[in-house]
């Protein structure tokens, strides 16, 4: 079957004939559909023959061409967030001649959300008035507490939340967020009049059409013909663009959509309206059932690995093979797993792989270390220097790119290792973001900057949308791309992944100033809306396609678990698809005939020591105790160049001991944290990401030390020091982070890099019974706290104090006779039954448990 854009260019030069197109303008969804039209027409005249010059059409997006036709340029969304405050300002002391009390780094979030409104209203153009929908908007806002359900009213209120955990300060930012309800009429004219020349994408529009008839647009549409190719929903502003052409007998219309499908309703239902309403120069092609290979894996790690492997037994030369992934985070798993060519392939398959997604500058180490300047505390005694702030991060990155060295002036030959081109590139990305950003504050646009937090926000927030492309060949037979990025393209193979419920459709917040049944009632686009496209996309891909593999992950865990895609229900219940279904098991390192180890002659250790991690672990599983602490059977550890979160969290205690030990008083700790110089940190081999985690937990360490010490008295009593107490003539103990004292009062602290788990409590307070046995003063107060370096909220609270627990004690104690019990068991010895029953554990832990073949307990599959 033909691909949809090469049935749109044969079609085209069957109606007016290859040399008659130099007046047409072909829009398409994407510019990446532009470069397949392109290739469309290249390959239509090699395969008939055609030698020398043609004039193609013009080829562009929707967007490009209302940006061509509106008199309003575009603009950065930061210089919009930016005008924006400055208007609600304005109009916040005209309506209570008081001045704003809330900051810009608070409105940011509320003027984005603000912007994406009005943007949305304007789409609506000429079906909407801005004026009469945001007076109704400001009016439905009074009926909030009469006759709003709560459903809506809960979407109301979670647009006023602050992060503010006084109550005076939060209840003054909602009497600010309801001026901007009563008037946001106002604000929305004055908001115009302020970007003058200059608009968001909405804005750009609605000038487009309200200016339809002046010289300038009549000019650059005189004897042009538009073909509008592979559209979907469509806002009533784009309908009035296509209408306006199509009565001037300037447009023409193609459609891409099958006829019968019955699997999903709603994903061509839009579809089918706009073929109704404008035409379709294609004729319909009936749905031919799909065969679809469905294959359930155990982690989205395994999915990435199996892109190799079904490149390598799909894709052949002169094929087109997709990779789409569904969830994004995956892309730097999947770039690695992809497949190489043999050294001896006659014909290579895989020397052109295009990657369509850029690779987020957010996610890359310079980023993080770039933000880490902006989160030390800024001393309030002083005024704050934006401009030598800047100069630092100038500085640093100046510092990052000299770091590298110069590369050799034959660079023909110059192989570089994946992490350094990224680390490269991302440095040079920054720099231009940088300057861009720095240019804006000179200019004004961006508002003077009175303290830090308000710099690293704007910094954030303009940074975290950057992504820099890989570079490849755009129209290579092997793409790796997203579900977005496919808009009307179609593949020989497609292969999906991370096809699971709450990622096909991406479920997201459908937050807005606007009420909901306001924005369903007037035509504005909602969630519901944005599920339909989704679904139009996810379910074109398998219209043309010869062959469709789907994965997804049947995980399940003590926090989430994952299953397949409503999308995937959907194709197996209706007769459109011949569903084959598949489990992907990982290969075992260890041979098939394995011993159970409940016939196994083991040779018992006598227990006469044990740590937290090892009480810890019987309570999880009794069988994973005997085998690693009684039958001294080590683990398997898998071989990696990367640390695991064992080696993170060794180098934060390590790091924490050292750094302590040369500043005694946290509060003669440097800033910024003099990492160079400790010894604990040169380690060997490249491990940017994972010793940024170090810093980071290492700073939020220090930095809630230093808080506790501004209002309280905090001693370093000793750190990594050995406790030990006799029960049940078992030693237990081990060695505990820190003894401190704060205010007279001691406490024995534990720094945790994980997030928060009960175990980290029975843990502490093991340590904590330990301790005391070797106080003089067994009556003394003792506190047990932990430091959650994880933990998401501030540096203060990051301290957690674990609780007397009077039970404790006698659990202890009767958990280390059952232990002394179970040590003692010969395992050959005892019936199945009674192995069976004794070393029973939960189904959530065997499935990553290193000891799980030796077990052949039957793990609950998906």
């Amino acid at each position: 079957m033909k691909s949809f854009l090469s049935e749109v260019t044969h079609h085209l030069i069957d109606a007016q004939g290859l040399n008659n197109l130099a007046s047409t303008t072909i829009v398409v969804p994407t510019r990446r559909a532009v470069l397949f039209v392109k290739d469309c027409f290249k390959n239509y005249m090699r395969i008939n023959g055609l030698q020398g010059p043609v004039q193609l059409p013009e080829m562009t997006t929707l967007a490009q061409l209302f940006d061509d036709l509106s008199p309003r340029y575009k603009i950065d969304e930061i210089q919009l967030v930016c005008t924006l405050y400055r208007v609600y300002c304005d109009v916040l002391h005209e309506a209570t001649n008081h001045e704003s009390n809330l900051s810009l780094d608070i409105f940011y979030g509320w003027g984005r959300q603000l912007v994406q409104d009005f943007s949305n209203i304007d789409k609506t153009y000429p079906l909407v008035t801005p004026q009469d929908f945001l007076k109704n908007t400001a009016s439905a806002r009074k009926l909030e507490h009469l006759e709003i359900d709560d459903e809506v009213r809960e979407r109301l209120l979670a647009l006023v939340s602050t992060r503010e955990n006084n109550a005076f300060v939060a209840n003054s930012k909602r009497r600010e967020f309801e001026v901007i309800w009563k008037n946001l009429p106002l604000i929305y004219e004055r908001f115009q009049t302020a970007l003058a020349d200059y608009g968001y994408e909405g804005a750009r529009m609605k000038a487009a059409l309200e200016h339809w008839e002046d010289d300038s647009i009549q000019r650059r549409r005189r004897n042009k013909h538009v073909v509008f190719a592979g559209f979907n929903y469509l806002v009533p502003a784009e309908k009035r663009l296509m209408h306006l052409l199509q009565d001037a007998g300037q447009a023409s219309f193609y459609w891409d959509y099958p006829a019968d499908f019955t699997a999903n309703r709603k994903a061509f239902r839009w579809i089918i309206a706009n073929a109704k309403e404008f035409g379709n120069a294609l004729a319909v092609k009936p749905w031919q059932p799909k065969d679809v290979e469905v294959i359930c894996t155990t982690s989205a790690f395994a999915q990435a690995q199996f892109v190799s492997e079904w490149l390598q037994k799909t894709h052949q030369n002169g094929q087109h093979s997709a990779v789409v992934i569904c969830d994004e985070s995956a892309l730097e798993q999947v770039v690695y797993a992809l497949p190489a060519d043999a050294p001896d392939e006659p014909s290579p398959r895989f020397k052109h792989i295009n990657i369509t997604k850029g690779f987020p500058i957010r996610q890359t180490d310079v980023f993080a270390r770039m933000m880490a300047l902006l989160q030390t505390p800024q001393d309030l005694t002083q005024t704050f220097d934006c401009q030598a702030k800047l100069a630092q991060i100038e500085q640093f990155l100046i510092d990052e790119t000299k770091s590298f060295g110069a590369l050799p002036e034959d660079t023909e030959e110059l192989q570089l290792a994946w992490h350094e081109l990224l680390a490269r590139e991302s440095v040079f990305q920054l720099q231009l973001a940088f300057n861009r950003f720095r240019l804006m504050i000179a200019d004004g646009r961006i508002p003077a900057i009175t303290n830090q937090r308000t710099l690293r926000l704007l910094l954030r927030r303009y940074l975290e949308g950057i992504s820099f492309p890989f570079h490849g060949e755009p129209l290579a037979d092997v793409q790796v791309t997203g579900v977005l990025e496919t808009r009307a393209m179609d593949f020989d193979n497609v292969l999906l992944l991370n096809v699971e419920e709450g990622v096909v459709p991406n479920v997201s917040a459908d937050l807005s100033y606007l009420p909901y049944y306001l924005r369903k009632a007037y035509g504005l686009q909602t969630h519901e809306e944005s599920t339909d496209v989704y679904a139009y996309n996810f379910f074109r891909l398998t219209y043309r396609a010869q062959h469709v593999t789907m994965l997804f992950t049947g995980a399940e865990s003590k926090y989430s678990k994952k299953a397949m895609s409503r999308f995937l229900r959907q194709m197996m219940a209706s007769d459109d698809f011949r569903i084959t279904r598949k489990v992907l098991l990982e290969n075992n390192t260890l041979a098939e005939s394995v011993v159970p180890v409940s016939r196994m002659q083991t040779v018992q250790k006598t227990v006469d020591f044990l740590s937290p991690s090892a009480l810890n672990t019987f309570r999880e599983c009794k069988m994973k105790f005997y085998l690693q602490y009684v039958a001294q059977i080590k683990k398997l550890e898998e071989e990696t160049p990367m640390l695991n979160h064992a080696d993170i969290g060794t180098l934060v205690h390590d790091a924490m001991q050292e750094l302590y030990a040369k500043y005694p008083s946290p509060i003669d700790v440097p800033e910024p944290i003099p990492f160079d110089d400790l010894q604990t940190l040169k380690i060997e081999g490249y491990h940017p990401v994972e010793l940024a985690a170090v810093h980071s937990f290492v700073s939020r360490i220090v930095q809630s030390d230093k808080l506790l010490a501004k209002s309280h008295k905090l001693k370093i009593l000793s750190t990594e020091s050995k406790v030990y107490m006799n029960v049940n003539n078992i030693s237990v103990g081990g060695r505990i982070d820190r003894v401190d004292e704060v205010d007279g009062i001691t406490r024995i602290v534990d720094y945790k890099t994980g997030a928060y788990k009960d175990d980290y409590a029975w843990q502490i307070r093991i340590y904590k019974e330990a301790y005391k046995t070797h106080k003089a003063k067994q009556d003394e107060p003792i506190q047990a706290v932990l430091y959650i370096c994880k933990n998401t909220k501030p540096e203060e609270d990051i301290q957690m104090t674990v609780d007397e627990d009077p039970k404790f004690q006698a659990e202890l104690e009767n958990l280390l006779k059952e232990v002394v019990k179970v040590s003692k068991y010969t395992l050959s010895a005892l019936p199945q039954e009674e192995f069976d029953a004794l070393f029973a554990s939960k189904s959530d832990t065997c499935k990553k448990c290193a000891y799980k073949l030796l077990c052949n307990k039957k793990v609950k599959d998906y």
